[in-house]
C-alpha cells in the first residue's frame, strides 16, 4: 500500500474525517484515526506542540482528502471573520499539497488543473488582501519542503510585481502558475543531483553545474507531455535561470520570473535576510536586470516593510 504525507495543520480538529489517518512509527504506518472519527482539539494541539508535522493517508484516500482540503479552503477564503494569517496558512497548505502531487507526475492533466487552481487562489488572495503578500513571505518554513516553499514564494513575488507593473490579469495569473511550476525539472535529475538547488552554484563541481543547468530543460520536456500545458508556460520555465547578461533580451514576464526566482533562492536556500539578499543582488546582478524593474522590486520590499 502506498502512503502520502499530509501536513498536520491541514487536519481540522473536532470534525469527522472522510479518510483514514496514519502516523509513521518505527518504520511502520499505524492507523491513528479511522475514517468517520475525529481528532479532539486538545490532542491536535498536543501533536503540534510535539512538532509532529506529518500524518499520512493512503493513495486510495487521496480523492477524499482532496475534497476535504477544497472544502476547508472555500470555507476559509470566503469567511470575512477569519484572520488573514489563517487564510494564508490554508492557501499554503492547499497549494503545497497540490504542488507536491503535481511534481510527482507532471504529465497528469488532473495534477495541472489542481496547480492552476492553487495559482488562481494565490493570485486572488494577494489581489484582495493588502496584508497577504507579507504574510505569505514570512510564513513558517517546513525544512523538508524547501523546494515547494521556494516555488510558492516565487509565485507570490512574481504575482505582486506583475500587478505593480499593471500587467494584464491573465498574465498575472500565468506568472502565479509558472512561479509554482518553474522548478519541476529538479526531480528529473540524477538522484544524487536532485538537491543541488540547496548549494550555491560557486560551490558546485563542473559536473554538478552541468546537471543543475539541465533542470529547466527537463521541466519543459516533462510538462510538454501534458496536453493542458501551453507553449507560453514552457517558454517561461525554460528561461527562469537566465537574465539580460546571458540572453541579451527578455520579455517583462521572463524578467520578472528570473528576478524573483534568483532573489528567493538567496532567501530560502541560502538563508539570507531580505536585506542581505537584495544587497548581494545589487552588487552582483548589475546588468542582469532592467534597473526600472529592479528598483520597483526594491520599492515593493520597502513598502511591505521586509527590508
Amino acid at each position: 500500500m502506498m502512503y502520502t504525507p499530509v501536513r498536520i495543520s491541514t487536519i481540522r480538529p473536532d470534525g469527522a474525517l472522510s479518510f483514514d489517518l496514519y502516523i509513521l512509527f518505527k518504520d511502520q504506518y499505524v492507523k491513528y484515526t479511522p475514517k468517520g472519527e475525529m481528532i479532539k482539539n486538545e490532542v491536535h494541539s498536543k501533536l503540534k506542540k510535539q512538532k509532529v508535522a506529518k500524518f499520512f493517508i493512503t493513495e486510495e484516500d487521496e480523492v477524499n482528502y482532496q475534497q476535504f482540503l477544497d472544502a476547508v479552503l472555500l470555507e476559509t477564503i470566503e469567511n470575512p471573520d477569519i484572520a488573514i494569517g489563517e487564510k494564508i496558512n490554508v492557501v499554503d497548505d492547499h497549494a503545497s499539497h497540490n504542488l507536491t502531487q503535481a511534481y510527482k507526475d507532471p504529465s497528469n492533466p488532473e495534477g495541472f488543473k489542481k496547480t492552476e487552481s492553487a495559482a488562481k487562489n494565490l493570485h486572488s488572495l494577494i489581489t484582495q488582501n493588502k496584508e497577504a503578500f507579507k504574510e505569505m513571505l514570512t510564513r513558517e518554513v517546513h525544512d523538508n519542503e524547501l523546494l515547494i516553499h521556494h516555488c510558492l514564494n516565487v509565485s507570490t513575488y512574481a504575482t505582486k510585481l506583475a500587478i505593480l507593473h499593471e500587467c494584464k490579469e491573465e498574465d498575472q495569473v500565468i506568472l502565479s502558475l509558472v512561479g509554482l511550476l518553474h522548478d519541476i525539472g529538479h526531480g528529473q535529475l540524477e538522484e544524487n543531483h536532485r538537491h543541488l538547488f540547496l548549494k550555491n552554484k560557486s560551490e558546485m563541481s563542473e559536473e554538478e553545474k552541468k546537471s543543475y543547468d539541465l533542470h529547466p530543460e527537463k521541466g519543459v520536456e516533462l510538462l510538454s507531455k501534458n496536453p493542458l500545458i501551453t507553449k507560453e508556460i514552457t517558454d517561461l520555465i525554460s528561461i527562469h535561470e537566465d537574465n539580460l547578461e546571458k540572453k541579451g533580451k527578455l520579455t517583462l514576464m521572463e524578467e520578472i520570473l528570473s528576478l524573483t526566482n534568483n532573489f528567493d533562492k538567496l532567501v530560502t536556500f541560502r538563508k539570507m535576510s531580505f536585506k542581505e539578499a537584495l544587497s548581494l543582488m545589487s552588487r552582483e546582478s548589475l546588468g542582469c536586470y532592467n534597473m526600472e524593474l529592479f528598483n520597483k522590486f526594491k520599492q515593493l520590499l520597502k513598502l511591505e516593510k521586509l527590508l
